[in-house]
């Protein structure tokens, strides 16, 4: 893994890095993720733009090649209250490649 700091934030160099970040982040919230998936489009792209809802816990990501949206987990469920706002990077990047977590209790 080689994040890099820069201020209060790190920044990975590949998707790799993403699981390593998110598993120390799970276990510093004392839910350690054991299970991870690399979001890939029907079209074969990687890259993601991100929309959240945190009130309504909503989140989807869209394909910059397509446009296709896909809930990420149960954010189907709670899409028709969400009201969705595309997420940026503090460094400004938009377009991002998404890895999901998942930890079994």
């Amino acid at each position: 893994m080689l994040l890099r700091e820069r201020g209060k934030y790190s920044y990975g160099e590949s998707q790799a890095d993403l699981r390593e970040e998110i598993g120390l982040y799970s276990e510093s919230n004392f839910c350690v993720a054991h299970h991870f998936a690399d979001a890939i489009c029907r079209c074969g792209n990687k890259v993601f733009w991100l929309l959240l809802d945190d009130t309504e816990g909503a989140a989807v990501r869209r394909c910059t090649a397509c446009s296709v949206e896909h809930p990420i987990g149960d954010s189907s469920e709670y899409i028709a209250d969400a009201e969705l706002e595309q997420c940026a990077c503090p460094c400004g990047q938009e377009e991002f490649e998404i890895t999901v977590g998942v930890s079994l209790y």
